[in-house]
């Protein structure tokens, strides 16, 4: 969705290395440009799934991107000050390869840490997949093959 980004993010150190002018500049070609086109919530779904506001971050800056000028970095810090977190860039940096762990990691709850590495649980009160599948195995292959095992037979 943000060619220009993913393409200035393919080199970026993620462990604390400065994003370049070159990446804010990239940055904001690609939001003015989603947001004539429509595309800006799609972009900003894909972050916004990992990191809630992201999309409301995305549509204030699409706003605002009309307006922009050099130096870009001034501009989007300008902007909304959660362009200056690396977080911000190692998300997207990572969601801009077409595949990605992101879902998958949800689907057995699990998520990223921070620092975008390491993969750990989810808090307890977000863990709702892994107890659907426990009870899913256990209604069909327990229960239910069960079931089918006693009221087949005699009639088998």
């Amino acid at each position: 969705m943000l060619p220009r980004t993913a393409e200035a993010l393919e080199e970026w150190n993620r462990r604390g290395g400065c994003r370049g002018e070159a990446a804010y500049a990239a940055l904001a070609a690609d939001i003015a440009e989603a947001r004539e086109n429509r595309d800006l919530g799609k972009a900003s779904a894909r972050v916004n799934y990992v990191m809630p506001g992201a999309r409301s971050l995305f549509s204030k800056t699409g706003r605002a991107a009309g307006d922009m000028s050099a130096p870009y970095k001034e501009a989007l810090i300008g902007v909304d000050e959660d362009w200056g977190e690396p977080e911000v860039w190692r998300v997207m940096q990572r969601e801009a390869d077409p595949l990605t762990m992101t879902y998958y990691l949800q689907a057995i709850d699990m998520k990223y840490s921070p620092d975008g590495d390491d993969r750990q649980p989810c808090p307890s009160d977000m863990q709702i997949y892994q107890t659907l599948f426990w009870r899913t195995f256990v209604l069909s292959s327990a229960l239910i093959t069960g079931l089918t095992i006693l009221l087949g037979f005699p009639i088998a």
